[in-house]
């Protein structure tokens, strides 16, 4: 539904006229186009999502700027499904799915079309309108995340890793090696000797199995509970290298 509000404020020099439009989208979220006039002509205008009573409150001011909540969703193209789990949080463009206009694309098409969601540049999340984020591939670094050959057995490691259907290695060449000689995080060098290890190529965990998502999401909510000392210790791309991806049957006993 379309409907319309007016608000005018007259001072001894100047007529200000405030044109709202909005559209119902779900859920008491509405797409709104505002217009603000000066003795007639037209200084500012706006698209953006609120909700039906902020839209509707009269607030008796008028400015060039709309009062805007940060936490308000957003309209993005139906394809950010696809690329948020295809690619890592801090890779994505978000302004290559999101609709600056919202109004007028949904005066244009249905909301079936896109997707209202959630975003949360700080905790590194999207989330659909009932607060479930969305999944989201995660890159794992063969070094810096310890998956290397003093610590695991990485035949065994890389058997695992090519025989799941949510695993993409990155920077891969024509053969089929996955594995590289590196310099390990805790190198020690004795009579001028470099020592080096095997490791994994870099690799992508992208979500396909809905389970296994919400377990890490759930993991990651809890331990976002824990004080300040005790979440330093806690390690997420361990987590899922252990209880997603099941590496931890290719750990060496010492």
């Amino acid at each position: 539904m379309e409907s319309t509000k007016t608000i005018i404020s007259k001072s001894t020099t100047q007529s200000i006229r405030e044109d709202i439009q909005y559209i119902d989208i779900i859920s008491g979220y509405v797409a709104v186009n505002r217009k603000v006039f000066v003795d007639k002509k037209l200084v500012a205008e706006e698209e953006y999502i609120s909700t039906s009573e902020n839209t509707i409150t009269e607030s008796g001011l008028i400015s060039l700027k709309p009062a805007l909540s940060p936490s308000m969703p957003r309209l993005y193209d139906k394809a950010i499904i696809e690329a948020l789990r295809t690619t890592p949080y801090y890779d994505m463009n978000f302004k290559d799915y999101e609709k600056a206009e919202p109004f007028t694309v949904l005066r244009e098409q249905p909301l079936t079309d896109y997707e209202l969601l959630f975003r949360d540049d700080n905790n590194y999340t999207i989330s659909d309108l009932d607060g479930e984020p969305l999944p989201n591939a995660i890159m794992f670094n063969g070094i810096a995340d310890s998956l290397t050959s003093e610590l695991y057995n990485l035949r065994k490691v890389g058997y695992i890793l090519k025989h799941r259907n949510d695993i993409v290695f990155k920077y891969k060449d024509n053969s089929e090696n996955i594995f590289a000689s590196v310099v390990p995080n805790n190198l020690f060098v004795e009579k001028g000797d470099t020592k080096k290890v095997e490791t994994i190529i870099p690799f992508m965990w992208v979500p396909s199995n809905k389970k296994d998502w919400r377990k890490y999401m759930a993991f990651c909510k809890e331990t976002s509970a824990l004080d300040g000392i005790k979440r330093e210790y806690v390690d997420d791309k361990a987590y899922v290298l252990s209880n997603i991806l099941g590496l931890d049957v290719a750990k060496k006993d010492y």
